[in-house]
C-alpha cells in the first residue's frame, strides 16, 4: 500500500476533476455515465487524501514546485464539483453542503497561499498555465451554486475568476510563447489554456445568472473556441511526450470545453440563434474529451503498475 501511495501522483486530482466533469457532460446520454464517473472520481480523491495525510512532509515539499502547487487547486475544484453530484432529495445532502463549503474554503486558502508564495515575488519563471487553475478554478463554485441556492457566492466567484483571468492571460501567454523554457514534465500543462474561458462560459450559463448579457456570452464563447482549437492542434505533439503525471492536464480542459460549448449552444438555440455548426463542434468535443480521459486513465494505471519508475 505504501509503495502504491508513493507512486500515486498529486496531479491526479486533475484527472479526478476531469472524470467528474465528464460525468456531467455525458449525463444526458444516461444517468449511469454520471454515476460511474462520480464514483471513480470520488475513490481517486479518497486515495489522494490518504496519500497526503500519510506523508504531510512529502506533500509540503511537493508544493514548493509552482507547477504542482498550481495544479493541486484541482483538488478543491474536484471536491466542489463532486459535492453537487448528490441530489437535493438525497439523505446525504447535508454532507454535500459541507463538502461544497469546505471545497470553496480550501480553494480560497490555496489562492491566498499561492499568491503569497509565488505571485507577489513577480518571478516570470514561476508562471505557468497552472496559475489559471488557482485563480479561475474558483468558478466551479459558480457552476454548482444553483444546487445550493447560493447565487451570491456563485456570482462573486465568477467575477473574481473573470477579472483574474483577464489579468493573467497576457502574462501566461508571454511566459509560454516568449520566455518559453518550460521543463518537459510541465509541458502537458499547455492544455490548461483551454480550461479557464470554458469554465467561465459554463459558469455564466448556469442558473447563477438568470439573465445573460449576450456580449459576455459571445466573448467567452469566442475565447473558448479559439483556445480549445489551439490546444486541440497542439495535442498530437503533446501526446508524443513521455508519460508524466501532468498528463492529467489534458482531461479537465477538454471536458470543460465540451461542457461550456454544450451549455452555450443550448442557450443560443433557445434564444433563436442558428447553432448548427456549434452543435457539430460540441459532438466532436464530447468525443475528444471521452477519448482523452480514457487514454489518460489507462496511462496512469500503466504508470502506477510499472516496476521501472
Amino acid at each position: 500500500m505504501k509503495k502504491f501511495l508513493g507512486k500515486y501522483p498529486l496531479p491526479i486530482s486533475g484527472l479526478a476533476l476531469g472524470i467528474a466533469t465528464l460525468g456531467n457532460l455525458l449525463n444526458n446520454y444516461g444517468a449511469g455515465y454520471k454515476a460511474v464517473s462520480g464514483w471513480i472520481a470520488f475513490i481517486m480523491m479518497v486515495i489522494l487524501t490518504v496519500k497526503i495525510l500519510s506523508n504531510i512532509e512529502g506533500f509540503k515539499k511537493a508544493m514548493e514546485n509552482p507547477v504542482i502547487s498550481g495544479s493541486f487547486a484541482t483538488f478543491s475544484m474536484a471536491i466542489i464539483v463532486l459535492s453537487a453530484y448528490i441530489t437535493p432529495k438525497s439523505p446525504f445532502k447535508p454532507v454535500a453542503n459541507i463538502a461544497w463549503y469546505v471545497g470553496i474554503a480550501i480553494h480560497v486558502l490555496l489562492i491566498i497561499w499561492f499568491t503569497l508564495k509565488f505571485a507577489v515575488k513577480k518571478n516570470i519563471t514561476t508562471v505557468f498555465t497552472t496559475w489559471f487553475i488557482v485563480y479561475v478554478g474558483i468558478v466551479t463554485a459558480t457552476v454548482t451554486a444553483p444546487a445550493y441556492k447560493m447565487p451570491q457566492i456563485g456570482q462573486a466567484s465568477f467575477w473574481f475568476g473573470f477579472v483574474t483571468y483577464m489579468i493573467l492571460l497576457p502574462f501566461v501567454f508571454y511566459r509560454v510563447v516568449k520566455v518559453k523554457n518550460i521543463p518537459e514534465p510541465a509541458q502537458p500543462t499547455f492544455a490548461v489554456f483551454a480550461a479557464p474561458a470554458a469554465l467561465l462560459l459554463a459558469g455564466y450559463m448556469a442558473k447563477t445568472f438568470p439573465e445573460k448579457n449576450l456580449a459576455i456570452v459571445y466573448f467567452l464563447l469566442f475565447l473558448t473556441i479559439l483556445l480549445y482549437v489551439m490546444v486541440l492542434v497542439s495535442l498530437p505533439k503533446l501526446l508524443k511526450l513521455p508519460f508524466y503525471p501532468s498528463y492529467s492536464a489534458f482531461t479537465f480542459p477538454t471536458a470543460i470545453s465540451a461542457l461550456g460549448l454544450k451549455l452555450a449552444t443550448k442557450f443560443l438555440k433557445e434564444s433563436g440563434v442558428n447553432v448548427a455548426i456549434l452543435a457539430k463542434l460540441v459532438s466532436v468535443a464530447e468525443i475528444v474529451a471521452t477519448v482523452i480521459i480514457i487514454y489518460v486513465v489507462i496511462r496512469h494505471i500503466m504508470f502506477m503498475l510499472s516496476e521501472n519508475k
